[in-house]
C-alpha cells in the first residue's frame, strides 16, 4: 500500500515571530491545516524550542483538537498509550515529545561519521514497533496528524532504524533555538560538570543517562546561534565528559572542533594531548604539549605529562627532567611527586625516589597508593624493614590491599623471617591475589620454616597456575626430599630435568641436594641454602646411604649429558668424599682439574681424600695447589696443618696452623689442635697457652678442658689433672664421653684405679654402650685382672659384634690366660671382619708371640707393617714379644723396620688426639683420631 503523500501549500499570512523561523513555522502549520486524513511530521528542534512550538500551534490552529503525549522515559512501545489518549481527547493534532530517551542507550555520542554513533548491529525496540506496526497506525488513527518533535540525533535515527516508518513522512521542519533559551540552557549545562567530583559523578550515572546529557551539550553546540564562548565551553566539557567515559577518539573529535574554534584555548591542547596520549600516539601528543607550552609555559600540567610521554618512548632522562620542570611550577601537588618517584625507580635512583614520595606521603599522609610505592622504593633499595614499616601504613589504611600484603611478605622474606613472610602470602591469597609467583614463594618460605607438607602443596599450587614454572618444580623436590617421600622426589626431580631448558644443570641440582641431605650437620644446612653442596667438605661423612647413592646416580645422570664437565666431576668427588669411597673420589677430582686447573675447593677435596688414606706427602702437595688459588684461606692452611701432622712433620704443623689461625684467630678448635701438634713436639709449656687461649674464646668448651688436663698429666701434676677433667665434666652435655676420655687417659698415666672409677660412671649412663666396657676391659687387662677382662670385653663384643678393638683385647687377654685356641680364634674372627686393618694381625702377631710361635708371629707383624708403617715403632715396646725377642727371624724383622727411640723416655702418652677417640661426632678435632695413636 502507497504511504500518504505530503501536501505542499503556499505559505499564509502569519503573525511575525522573531523567536522562530517564520518560513519554516508557516510551511508547518499549512502541512498541519490542509492535509487530510492520516500523517506524519517531524520537527527537528531542541526541548525548549518544543514548548515554544506547541503552545503556538494551538494558539494559530484553534479549531483543531490538539493533544500532546510527553514520554518521560524509554519505552519499547507507542501504540497502546496512543490509543489511550485518543480514545479520551480525539486529537486532530498529536504531538508526540521525548521519543529520543529511548533511543539514547543504544548511541555512542560523539563528533564524527554516523557509524561511530549509531549502532548498526541493532534496533531501538520502539523503531522495531514502529516499522512493523506503521499500517496499523494508519488504519487505527486515519484522522490524526502525528507530529514528532525530536533532537537532531533521534531524526537521523528514525533514517537510519526506522526507514520503513520514516519513508511515510509528511514533512521535516527544523527549528533553532533562540539565543535566551540558548544561553540559560548552556549555563544551565555547564553547571553541571564544573570540576572533577562532577566528572566523576557524570561517571557513575546509567549508560542511557550519560548518553542523554551527552547529547544535550552536542545539540547545543550544534545550535546555529550559540555564541562562540558558549559553544567553546560546551566542547571543552563534551571532551572532558567522552575522556572520562573512555571514549578517547569521540574526545578527540570533540578537542579537534574546540582547537579550531579558539587555537589560543590552551586546556583544548593539553585535553586533546591526554586523550592522545592515552591512544598510544605519543608523536602527536608531544606536538601539542609543544603548542600548549608555546601558549602559557608555566601550566604544570604540560610538564607532567610531557614526562609521562617521554617516559612511555624510553627516553627516561629526558621525562625526569620534564616531571621536575612541572614540580617547580606546582611543589605541592602529590602526584607529581608520585610519578617522580616512579621515573627515578625506573632509572634505578631507589634513594632519590624514596626522597621524592616522602614528600609525597606529607602533602598526601593518607594515600594507601603513595606509601605502597615509598614501600617499594625502600624495597629495591634493599632497606627492608622500613619497606616494611611502609607496607603497614598501606594496610593500616586500607587493610584489604592484597599487593601490600604480597610486597611485605617479599620484605619479610628477603629479611629471612620465614615465618612473618608466610603469614603476608597467606593474607594476600585471602584477598584474592593468586599467581605462580605468590604459592612459590610462599612454597620456599615454609620450606625453610620446616613446614614441608605445606611448602609441597604450595608449589602444586604454583605448577597448577605456572606448569612450567621450573623452579617451582625444583624446590618441590627437595621438600619432598626432607619428607623422606624419594619416589615423589625423583619424579619431581624428573620433570624439573625434562622441562628445564638445561637439563644438566636439572640433574647436577638434584644431586646437590640428595648430597645435602646425606650429610646433615652445620654444613649440610649451610649448602642446603646455597644451593651448592660443594661446601660439604671434609669434617662431615654421610649418615644417610640412600641419599647418597641416588646422588652418586644423579650426578651420573649430569655427566651423561656432559661428560667433560668440571664442576659435575667435583660434585660427584666431594660426594664420594664424603661417603669414604676415597679412590673415587681422587679419581672424579682428578679429572675435573685437567678440564679446569684453577678451580677452588677442588684440590682441597682432592687433598682430603688423600689425607684419609693416609698419602699425606700427596695430600700436602694438593693442599699447596689450593694455596696457589687462594693464599687467603685459612681452612686450606689448616687442612695442610693437620696432612703435616699425619706426616709427623710437627714443627711444620704448628707454622700451617698458626697461618690459620693469623687469618682465623678467634677459633677456639684451631688452638685446640695447635696444641696437640705443640704437645707432639713435648713443647709443653706453649702447648698449655695455646689451650688456654682456647678456653679463652670458648670457656664452656670441654674438649679443651680435657687437653689441659692431659698436658697436666704430662708433666705428672695430677691434682691440676683432676681438676681440669672436673671442669671437662660440668661442661659436657654428653657426660658419658667425658667419662670415657677421662677413663682412657687415667688407664694411659697408670692410674688405674681412677680409670675404672671412670669407666664404671660411663656404664651407669649407658649400660648398653660397649665402649665403657670395651675400656674397663684394658684398664683389667693391663693390671693383669685376666678373668675380670674377659668379662668385660665379652660384654663389649655382645654389645657390638664388631667392635675390632673389642676382638683385638680379647684374643690378647686369652693369649695371657693361657687359652691360645680361642686366643687366635679371636683374632682370626676379626680380621675376617676387618682383612684391611692393621690392628688385628698386630695382636694376633702378640698372640702366637706368646706361644712362642716366632714364624706365625713375624709374618703377622709383616702383614700389619704392610697395612700401617706405624705399627713398626711399637714392636719393641711391646712386652708380648719379650719372649721371641732373641729369636733371628725377630731380629731380622726389627733390621728391616728400624725402630723410633722418641717415646722410650717419656713418662706418659704425649699425643692429644686419642682423647678424641671416643667423640667421632666433633667436627673439628674428630680427624686427630686418625693423625696421631698412643
Amino acid at each position: 500500500m502507497n504511504a500518504p503523500q505530503a501536501i505542499d501549500l503556499e505559505p499564509a499570512a502569519l503573525p511575525f515571530d522573531p523567536l522562530l523561523e517564520e518560513s519554516e513555522y508557516a510551511a508547518l502549520i499549512r502541512a498541519l491545516d490542509r492535509i487530510e486524513g492520516f500523517g506524519i511530521f517531524f520537527v527537528e528542534c531542541s526541548p525548549i524550542q518544543a514548548e515554544r512550538l506547541i503552545e503556538r500551534i494551538r494558539d494559530d490552529l484553534p479549531r483543531k483538537a490538539a493533544a500532546h503525549l510527553l514520554l518521560p522515559g524509554p519505552v519499547d512501545s507507542l501504540f497502546d498509550r496512543v490509543t489511550s489518549l485518543a480514545e479520551s481527547e480525539h486529537p486532530d493534532i498529536l504531538f508526540v515529545e521525548g521519543l529520543e530517551r529511548s533511543l539514547v542507550e543504544y548511541i555512542k555520542p560523539g563528533f564524527g561519521g554516523r557509524g561511530d554513533y549509531y549502532k548498526e548491529d541493532s534496533v531501538p525496540r520502539v523503531l522495531g514497533h514502529l516499522n512493523l506496526q506503521r499500517e496499523r497506525f494508519r488504519d487505527c488513527f486515519s484522522g490524526v496528524r502525528f507530529v514528532f518533535l525530536v533532537p537532531k540525533f533521534a531524526l537521523r535515527y528514525f533514517m537510519l532504524r526506522a526507514p520503513d516508518f520514516f519513508d511515510w513522512r509528511s514533512g521535516i521542519f527544523t527549528f533553532s533555538t533562540e539565543t535566551d533559551a540558548l544561553r540559560e540552557g548552556s549555563q544551565h549545562l555547564l553547571e553541571q560538570y564544573r570540576d572533577m567530583d562532577d566528572l566523576v559523578e557524570f561517571s557513575r550515572l546509567e549508560t542511557a543517562q550519560r548518553n542523554e546529557n551527552l547529547l544535550q551539550i552536542q545539540a547545543l553546540i550544534d545550535e546555529p546561534q550559540q555564541s562562540a564562548a558558549y559553544k567553546s565551553a560546551l566542547l571543552s566539557s563534551h571532551g572532558n565528559l567522552l575522556l572520562i567515559l573512555g571514549q578517547f577518539e569521540e574526545a578527540i573529535a570533540s578537542f579537534n572542533r574546540l582547537c579550531e574554534l579558539d587555537p589560543d584555548h590552551v586546556a583544548s591542547w593539553i585535553f586533546r594531548a591526554w586523550a592522545l596520549f592515552i591512544l598510544g600516539r605519543y608523536d602527536e601528543t608531544l606536538i601539542d604539549l609543544d603548542r600548549a607550552a608555546a601558549l602559557d609555559p608555566r601550566q604544570f600540567a604540560i610538564w607532567w605529562l610531557r614526562a609521562l610521554v617521554l617516559l612511555a618512548k624510553k627516553r627516561k632522562e629526558d621525562a625526569l627532567e620534564s616531571i621536575e620542570k612541572a614540580i617547580g611550577f606546582a611543589p605541592d601537588v602529590a602526584i607529581l611527586r608520585v610519578h617522580q618517584g616512579k621515573i627515578l625507580m625506573t632509572l634505578g635512583h631507589y634513594d632519590r625516589a624514596v626522597t621524592s614520595l616522602n614528600k609525597a606521603t606529607k602533602l598526601e599522609p593518607t594515600s594507601p597508593e603513595i606509601w605502597g610505592m615509598r614501600g617499594d622504593a625502600l624495597f629495591f633499595c634493599c632497606r627492608y624493614e622500613q619497606a616494611i614499616r611502609s607496607y603497614d601504613r598501606v594496610i593500616d589504611i586500607a587493610p584489604t590491599t592484597p599487593k601490600a600484603w604480597l610486597h611485605r611478605a617479599g620484605a619479610y622474606f628477603n629479611l629471612d623471617r620465614f615465618a612473618e613472610a608466610v603469614t603476608s602470602f597467606d593474607e594476600a591469597l585471602r584477598l584474592g591475589l593468586s599467581s605462580g609467583e605468590l604459592w612459590f614463594y610462599r612454597g620456599v618460605a615454609l620450606g625453610r620454616i620446616g613446614r614441608y607438607e605445606d611448602a609441597v602443596t604450595s608449589f602444586d599450587n604454583a605448577i597448577q597456575v605456572e606448569p612450567s614454572r621450573i623452579e617451582a618444580w625444583r624446590e618441590r623436590s627437595e621438600a619432598l626430599l626432607a619428607l623422606a617421600r624419594h619416589e615423589q622426589a625423583t619424579v619431581s626431580f624428573e620433570n624439573y630435568a625434562r622441562l628445564s631448558p638445561d637439563p644438566f644443570a636439572a640433574w647436577l641440582k638434584r644431586g646437590d641436594a640428595l648430597a645435602v641431605r646425606a650429610t646433615p650437620g652445620p654444613r649440610g644446612k649451610e649448602a642446603l641454602t646455597d644451593g651448592d653442596v660443594r661446601l660439604v667438605i671434609a669434617e662431615k661423612v654421610v649418615v644417610d646411604r640412600a641419599f647418597g647413592d641416588q646422588a652418586v646416580q644423579s650426578y651420573d645422570r649430569a655427566l651423561e649429558i656432559k661428560p667433560d664437565d668440571p664442576v659435575a666431576l667435583f660434585s660427584r668427588g666431594t660426594l664420594l668424599l664424603n661417603l669414604r669411597r676415597f679412590d673415587e673420589a681422587i679419581k672424579n677430582t682428578s679429572e675435573s682439574l685437567l678440564l679446569k686447573t684453577d678451580m677452588q675447593g677442588v684440590n682441597l677435596v682432592k687433598g682430603d681424600a688423600l689425607a684419609a688414606l693416609k698419602r699425606f706427602d700427596a695430600a700436602i702437595s694438593c693442599y699447596d695447589d689450593e694455596l696457589r688459588l687462594n693464599t687467603s684461606s685459612w681452612y686450606v692452611w689448616l687442612k695442610r696443618a693437620r696432612a703435616l701432622n699425619g706426616a709427623k712433620r710437627y714443627h711444620e704443623a704448628t707454622i700451617n696452623f698458626q697461618e690459620a689461625l693469623e687469618r682465623h684467630p678467634r677459633d677456639s678448635s684451631i688452638w685446640l689442635e695447635m696444641t696437640a701438634a705443640l704437645a707432639n713436639l713435648e713443647r709443653y709449656a706453649e702447648a698449655r697457652a695455646s689451650c688456654r687461649k682456647a678456653l679463652k674464646l670458648e670457656q664452656r668448651n670441654h674438649h679443651a678442658w680435657q687437653a689441659l688436663a692431659h698436658l697436666d698429666l704430662i708433666v705428672g701434676e695430677y691434682g691440676k689433672a683432676e681438676a681440669h677433667f672436673e671442669k671437662a665434666l660440668r661442661f659436657n652435655p654428653d657426660k658419658y664421653h667425658a667419662w670415657i676420655n677421662q677413663g682412657s687417659l687415667l688407664s694411659a698415666y697408670n692410674h688405674p684405679i681412677e680409670a675404672l672409677a671412670s669407666f664404671d660412671k660411663a656404664r651407669t649412663l649407658r649400660p648398653d654402650d660397649p665402649l665403657a666396657w670395651s675400656g674397663r676391659a684394658s684398664v683389667l687387662y693391663a693390671t693383669g685382672s685376666f678373668p675380670d677382662a674377659l668379662e668385660s670385653v665379652d660384654n663389649a663384643i655382645g654389645l657390638d659384634p664388631n667392635h675390632v678393638e673389642a676382638w683385638s683385647l680379647r684374643g690378647l687377654i686369652l693369649a695371657r690366660l693361657g687359652r691360645h685356641d680361642e686366643a687366635l680364634h679371636s683374632c682370626d674372627t676379626v680380621i675376617e671382619k676387618n682383612p684391611n686393618t692393621a690392628e688385628p694381625y698386630f695382636t694376633k702377631a702378640q698372640c702366637l708371640a706368646l706361644q712362642q710361635d716366632v714364624d706365625g708371629s713375624v709374618e703377622a707383624l709383616r702383614r700389619t707393617i704392610a697395612l700401617d708403617a706405624d705399627y713398626a715403632a711399637k714392636i719393641s715396646g711391646t712386652d708380648n714379644f719379650s719372649g721371641i725377642a732373641q729369636a733371628p727371624a725377630f731380629q731380622a724383622l726389627l733390621s728391616a723396620y728400624p725402630q723410633s727411640t722418641e717415646q722410650t723416655h717419656r713418662p706418659g702418652p704425649t699425643r692429644l688426639g686419642k682423647m678424641l677417640a671416643f667423640d667421632p661426632e666433633h667436627e673439628t678435632l674428630g680427624a686427630l683420631r686418625d693423625l696421631s695413636r698412643l
